[in-house]
Formats: C-alpha cells, sequence, structure tokens
C-alpha cells in the first residue's frame, strides 16, 4: 500500500510538475502573442498611415506640391515631402496638359522628296500610335556638342499614315517648303513626336540652357523672368501668385474638391486651378510678388509673357504660304518675261524688226536734221539781208508813196477834165419845146 501511495503521490507531483511548467509555456506563449499582436496593430496602423501617404501624400507634399506656375519644375516640387499617388498621377496630367504624349527616342529611317518619313520608335513597346494621327515633330537639340549645340528646330505638323511594330510612316499635313524639305531630309535624325504642341513655362529653359537655346533677341525676357522689375516695366509686366487666405477673408475662392478634408485646399494651386471671385470671403488672394521655395515674397518682379506657340507657328506657316505664293507668282512673271525677252532676241523677231525700223528712222532724222540746218541758214541769210537793206526799203516805200499820191491827183485832174468836156458838148433845149 505504501509502495502504492508513494508511487500515486509521485505520479501527482509530477504531473503537477508538468501543469506548472506547461502553464508556464502557456504564460510565456500568450505574452509572446500580445507582444506579437501589438506590434501587428503597429504595423498594421503604419501600414494603414503607409498606404494613406502611398495614396495621397503627406502634409507638405499635399500643401506644397504641384503648383504648376511656380519656377522650379515638377521633378524638383516633387523632392518635398513624401508625394503620394495622387501627386504623381497629378504631376502626370499636369505634364500633359498642354503637351498630351511625348515620344522622344525616335529615329528617322528614310524621306523622301514629298516629305514623307518613315521613323522608328524606340519606347515604349509598342509605341501607342495609331493611324490618322496628327504629330508635331521637332528635331532633337544635340546639347553635347559644344561647337554646334543647337541644331534642332520645328519641322511641322505630321499625318500618321501607317504603323508597323515600332515603324511608324508620316506625311505632311500641308505643303512645306523646299527648306524644310531639305532640312527634314539631311537635318539631324533624332526626332520627338508630341501629340500636342508643348505650352509655354516659365521653368522652361533656366539656367545654363538660355545661352544655347534662347535666341539673343528674347534672351533678356527668360534671364529677367523672376527678377525685380524695373521702373519701366507696366503693371501687367509684374507677377501676381496666388497666395492662401486662412483667415477666409480673402478675393477668391477656390472649393475643395468633393469628399476632401479642408486642409486639402492646398497653399499653391495648380497653374489650372478655377477661382470664383468671393470679396472678403474667399480663401485665397492674388498678389504682386513671388513664390521661393513654397514661401510667398511679396514684391514687384517682372512675369515673362508666356507664348502659344501652337498659334505662332501656324501664323509662320501662313506667311510662308503667302510668300511662296509670292515668290510663285514672281517666278511665273519672270518666266514669262525671259520668254518674251528670248522672242525678241530672235532675227526675224520684232526685236530685230524693231531695230531696222529705228535704222530707218535713224536715217530720215539724219536727213531731215541736214534739210532743218539748211533751211536754218537760209533763214538766217535772209534775215541779215532785210536788215542790211531796210534803209532801201523805206526809201523805196516813200517814193513809191508819192508816186501813188501824184497819179491819184492826176487820175483826179483828168477825170475833171472829161466831165467838163462831156458837160460842154452836150446840145441846149429850143425856146418852147414841149409846148
Amino acid at each position: 500500500m505504501n509502495l502504492l501511495r508513494l508511487m500515486l503521490t509521485f505520479m501527482i507531483l509530477l504531473g503537477s510538475a508538468g501543469v506548472v511548467y506547461l502553464s508556464g509555456v502557456s504564460i510565456n506563449l500568450r505574452k509572446q502573442n500580445e507582444q506579437l499582436a501589438t506590434q501587428a496593430e503597429q504595423q498594421l496602423k503604419q501600414a494603414i498611415e503607409e498606404g494613406e501617404i502611398l495614396r495621397v501624400g503627406d502634409q507638405q507634399a499635399r500643401n506644397e506640391v504641384l503648383a504648376g506656375w511656380v519656377d522650379a519644375p515638377i521633378s524638383e516640387q516633387l523632392k518635398k515631402g513624401r508625394p503620394g499617388l495622387r501627386q504623381m498621377q497629378t504631376a502626370l496630367n499636369d505634364a500633359l496638359v498642354g503637351r498630351g504624349r511625348v515620344w522622344d527616342e525616335c529615329r528617322r529611317s528614310s524621306a523622301n522628296e514629298k516629305g514623307e518619313a518613315t521613323v522608328t520608335v524606340a519606347q515604349p513597346t509598342p509605341p501607342g500610335i495609331e493611324a490618322k494621327m496628327l504629330m508635331r515633330v521637332f528635331q532633337k537639340a544635340d546639347l553635347s556638342n559644344a561647337d554646334t549645340p543647337a541644331g534642332g528646330a520645328y519641322l511641322g505638323e505630321f499625318l500618321v499614315t501607317a504603323v508597323d511594330a515600332q515603324k511608324v510612316s508620316l506625311k505632311p499635313a500641308s505643303s512645306m517648303p523646299q527648306r524644310k524639305l531639305d532640312q527634314l531630309a539631311n537635318g539631324p535624325g533624332e526626332w520627338v513626336l508630341y501629340e500636342i504642341m508643348p505650352s509655354d513655362r516659365h521653368s522652361a529653359f533656366t539656367g545654363a540652357e538660355l545661352g544655347k537655346l534662347i535666341p539673343t533677341s528674347v534672351r533678356p525676357e527668360y534671364a529677367r523672368d523672376g527678377q525685380p522689375a524695373n521702373e519701366k516695366d507696366p503693371p501687367e509686366a509684374l507677377r501676381r501668385v496666388w497666395v492662401r487666405n486662412a483667415d477666409g477673408n480673402g478675393a477668391y475662392k477656390l472649393d475643395v474638391p468633393e469628399g476632401e478634408a479642408p486642409d486639402a485646399v492646398p497653399a499653391t494651386p495648380a497653374n489650372n486651378a478655377k477661382f470664383t471671385e468671393s470679396p472678403g470671403s474667399g480663401n485665397y488672394d492674388l498678389k504682386e510678388g513671388k513664390l521661393e521655395d513654397g514661401k510667398f515674397v511679396e514684391g514687384k518682379f517682372y512675369d515673362r509673357p508666356l507664348r502659344d506657340y501652337s498659334v505662332i507657328l501656324h501664323e509662320l506657316q501662313r506667311h510662308i504660304w503667302v510668300i511662296q505664293d509670292r515668290l510663285a507668282t514672281a517666278q511665273s512673271r519672270f518666266d514669262a518675261l525671259s520668254k518674251s525677252a528670248e522672242e525678241l532676241k530672235k532675227d526675224d523677231g520684232p526685236l530685230a524688226k524693231a531695230d531696222k525700223e529705228i535704222a530707218k528712222l535713224e536715217a530720215t532724222l539724219k536727213l531731215t536734221k541736214e534739210e532743218v540746218e539748211f533751211t536754218k541758214k537760209k533763214l538766217e541769210a535772209a534775215l541779215k539781208y532785210m536788215a542790211e537793206n531796210s534803209d532801201k526799203i523805206e526809201q523805196l516805200l516813200a517814193q513809191n508813196k508819192k508816186l501813188a499820191d501824184r497819179l491819184t491827183a492826176y487820175q483826179l485832174n483828168e477825170a475833171r477834165k472829161i466831165d467838163d468836156a462831156s458837160q460842154a458838148t452836150r446840145t441846149p433845149e429850143p425856146a418852147g419845146a414841149g409846148q
């Protein structure tokens, strides 16, 4: 019995030790699970916060990123804070505004005298280009060559006629001058295709690029952009920026997008943001100044006027067409005159006949001149003779007058004699005749 009791007691003690051990293990496992659960909750919270940041960005990114009109390019703006998918998507949309898609790595494979060309698009694959699309084509500028740093040029608008894998066939959308055709065929073979004409921005052509790409005539505009204005700058040439009014008594209002928190109203709105006048109750003011590193600097700064390249280049193309028409008209007239000149130069042509007629007229003119000269000499001799004999002529005229007077007196005397004689010979009538 004692042995059984001892064995039972031993078994109880052994079981108790196992229970104690298992209880300790269970407690440790529970503590570990609680720690793991806490860590998992923290990781889940961090993951949710990280996911929210990835979705909409952190507070700094929401307030300071994507001021499209600020001097800093979008790539620099995206370095502020932690931009999320929303900022990246907005950045992509903002980059495509006024430009559309761009195919930057294109090489000209062939080109003919009509301006029809084939290019090979390196990226993306497939290129995403379809027939009948209208492309704005540029030749790439080679900035790596110090001797000829530029070299790029706008070739014009082209229609996509066919797409075969990475090869894209293009033809000019309108007639091109010969100079452009030569440039297209013989100029740089690296091309850039734009779906939409690129828009002008204040962040374009800054820094060292000024000396390479900007014509001297307009370079001061780019160099002065954002710099202090001078006294000659008119009011419309001063930069004005949208500044957030935290007190809510601004002159303009930018509505918060539906579903966004009030703090989603950006400190620096995008360049395509739309405002409504709301004097005294708006959340923005339009002030003279500029932004530097996301902070408003009040003052008078020169604001370079942005250009609409699409309008400018279309107007340039219109002038080219007008000049082409004038050149064609001038060439047609020149050809007609050249043909007339050739006809005139022929032996039996009008010019030869005119030369013969001129020779005859010249001979007649010579003879006439001789006759005029002879007549002139005769007239001079006659005048000289008259001058020398004028006294004699006067004397003869006086004598002639006297003779005429004597003749008249003689005639009158004879007439009286005849009359007297006729009276004397008349017979008198007898006395008493007629009774």
